[in-house]
């Protein structure tokens, strides 16, 4: 949305608006983009300024005591928003002291934290320091209120570029299931861009993430005879002049780190069990890989690796392999499974489109995710940020956790788009199949029936293998 816009903020004693003051108001008036007009005044309370207000704005009692009332600078801030379309990083808090006194409550109201939410899916943190700091902006004085409007100002230009871009199928999908909220914050954002869009950027994207699946290497077919890893084969790849110390810049070469690497080769070797407890910086994830990698490849057999959590999960799949891939003169395939509500299921967000969304929050996520889909290729839960107890619910709703779906039923009705049935049919060829204790655990119980057959298994995180199998077969029960 161009034109004029005027992006303000409030300093207050808290975040009550029945019972907190506010301290400071700040306003910059938007032609087109470019900063026009700038509003700035302190305001007299009337009653203390709380000590940690004062340390998080610099604002203290003294301060405000010569300031105009509230009463005075009302007509002020009417004059410079009057009828304009009101800007603001979570607009409710700040829309709340200002309906307070019975001001600007028909003003098109657009909030930057939720419009951020959508647009910018994949953003760890959405305050309006973390999300200014992304993009670049200079903010300023955190939490003063004229430098505060004009980082939102800067913010939803941006922002407004973004959903500009969009292709025109996802900005009308959205403008659609927005149209019966008109207290969504963001609505007008896209509706106007839907209206303003060139006409040259007018085609129809294909999100990627729906597209279908791409050609995959063909299953794994185990050797009958077992090829033996050679422990100088071993010792050449993590040696102080090896290929991996050509890879890592800084290499060093570890005596404990290759001890353990020839401890698993020997047990890959002799279909033994080894139980390894390896301090800190010894370099364990390395000192498995590389047998694992070396074993896999040499009997085209699929070793699962398996790890307590999601986040050394990624790691694996998106660090210390791609290395180890470099590293070695032998490609080999890896790949990662999850547990099926980490995946996005088409059918079921195909299901929402429908029947369309039924409450801000679910209209909020569900544009979300139709944004992200056009960045991502997995539907991978952890290349979203979903944020609190309404997102995680609406995730719920839209993945692939259905017990009732199998991968026959899946290809059926879907054709191979499904993200978790494209995670499964990648698995097949995987040498190195990286997973979590609770998928590994689930699969147990359950005879196989997610992941693929494999014969070599190892248990990084250990020690964590109890608990996720206690975690993992437990039922609890609340008194009603």
């Amino acid at each position: 949305m161009r034109g004029e816009l005027v992006a303000i903020d409030l300093e207050t004693t808290g975040l009550d608006a029945n019972q907190d003051a506010i301290i400071e108001v700040g306003a910059v008036r938007v032609i087109d983009g470019k900063l026009a007009e700038e509003f700035s005044t302190l305001v007299n309370p009337g009653i203390p300024i709380p000590e940690f207000i004062t340390q998080l704005t610099g604002i203290r009692t003294e301060d405000v005591q010569d300031a105009p009332t509230i009463e005075k600078v009302l007509p002020q801030i009417i004059e410079f928003v009057a009828d304009r379309p009101l800007i603001a990083h979570n607009i409710t808090l700040d829309a709340s002291f200002l309906y307070r006194y019975g001001i600007l409550k028909r003003n098109v109201r657009i909030d930057t934290f939720d419009l951020a939410s959508v647009l910018l899916p994949r953003a760890a943190r959405y305050t309006l320091s973390a999300l200014t700091a992304e993009f670049g902006v200079e903010m300023g004085q955190a939490h003063r209120a004229l430098d505060d409007a004009k980082a939102s100002a800067l913010l939803y230009n941006l922002l407004w570029e973004k959903a500009l871009n969009l292709p025109s199928a996802t900005l009308r999908e959205i403008c659609d299931a927005a149209r019966d909220f008109d207290n969504w914050d963001s609505k007008a954002t896209f509706v106007a861009a839907m209206r303003e869009r060139p006409a040259a950027q007018d085609e129809v994207a294909s999100p990627t993430l729906f597209s279908p699946s791409l050609t995959l290497d063909e299953p794994l077919h185990s050797k009958e005879a077992s090829k033996p890893i050679d422990a100088q084969a071993i010792v050449s790849v993590m040696d102080e002049n090896s290929s991996l110390a050509k890879t890592l810049p800084n290499y060093e070469r570890r005596a404990q780190q290759i001890d353990m690497a020839q401890s698993v080769g020997e047990a890959f070797n002799h279909s033994q069990h080894v139980m390894i407890e390896a301090g800190t910086g010894v370099g364990k994830s390395l000192a498995y890989l590389v047998p694992a990698a070396l074993w896999a490849t040499n009997n085209d057999e699929r070793v699962v690796i398996s790890t307590n959590t999601l986040n050394l999960q990624d790691q694996l799949i998106q660090k210390d392999i791609p290395i180890l891939e470099t590293a070695l003169s032998t490609p080999f395939h890896a790949s990662v499974m999850k547990g099926r509500g980490n995946y996005l299921c088409p059918r079921r967000l195909a299901a929402l489109r429908r029947r369309r969304p039924t409450s801000v929050d679910e209209l909020r996520t569900f544009a979300k995710i139709l944004v992200w889909s056009l960045e991502s290729n997995t539907g991978d839960k952890g290349e979203i940020s979903i944020r609190g107890p309404i997102e995680h619910s609406t995730w719920q709703r839209l993945s692939a956790e259905d017990e009732d779906c199998t991968l026959h039923h899946c290809e059926t009705l879907m054709g191979g788009i499904c993200p978790f049935y494209k995670a499964r049919k990648a698995a097949d060829s995987a040498h190195l199949l990286v997973v979590n204790h609770a998928l590994l655990i689930s699969d147990a119980m359950t005879e196989n029936r997610v992941l693929p057959d494999y014969r070599y298994l190892v248990i990084d995180e250990g020690h964590q293998l109890e608990d996720a199998v206690t975690n993992g077969q437990s039922t609890r029960f609340d008194e009603a």
